[in-house]
């Protein structure tokens, strides 16, 4: 029973991990057939410049998640490290997200049109939704400093203004770490 977390981790990336790559293959599979036998009329350079440019990023990034969720095992088959969780948020699932786009922008350039591939844009757009709160601030920021005219060094720095930084609960840990870092000392 030792490790049996680690032991699940790393049986479901490497589920997650082969289940990319039939995904990924089928998709490509179904895009070349479709393109050069079924719809080839249609079919222009512009196509095919754009499909292999994409598809160059989508596996530089599919091999990098299957880098990271690897399972890494001893000769003897015991398992060393499971690998990073590839269900994590943040930049995994980021990267998730764009094979997930990538996937669909083949699938719909292949059967439906090739003005699909502006769904690319939702990627820049996407990242103008998560940062616009901290542009915002920053802009409110500077201007409600310039309304003001210049901010003088009281209002800059709280210490010089007399204000305490700290919240009563915060004291109360500082003083609180004060007192065991004096004890640990003696």
């Amino acid at each position: 029973m030792a490790r049996q977390a680690e032991k699940q981790l790393a049986k479901n990336n490497a589920t997650k991990i082969a289940g990319m790559r039939k995904i990924a293959a089928c998709i490509n599979l179904a895009f070349i057939l479709i393109r050069l036998v079924w719809q080839y009329g249609s079919t222009n350079k512009k196509t095919f410049a754009l499909y292999f440019l994409t598809n160059i990023v989508a596996i530089g990034v599919q091999l990098q998640l299957e880098r990271i969720g690897k399972p890494c095992f001893a000769p003897d088959g015991t398992l060393l490290s499971p690998g990073d969780d590839l269900s994590q948020a943040g930049v995994t699932e980021y990267l998730f997200d764009f094979i997930y786009l990538t996937w669909i922008v083949f699938a719909l350039v292949a059967a439906v049109t090739d003005y699909a591939w502006t769904l690319y844009l939702l990627i820049p757009c996407y990242a103008v939704v998560k940062i616009w709160p901290y542009i915002r601030s920053v802009v409110s920021a500077r201007t409600s400093a310039n309304a003001d005219g210049r901010m003088s060094s009281s209002a800059t720095d709280p210490a010089a203004s007399g204000q305490d930084t700290l919240s009563k609960r915060q004291q109360k840990l500082k003083t609180r770490q004060e007192k065991y870092s004096q004890i640990r000392a003696r």
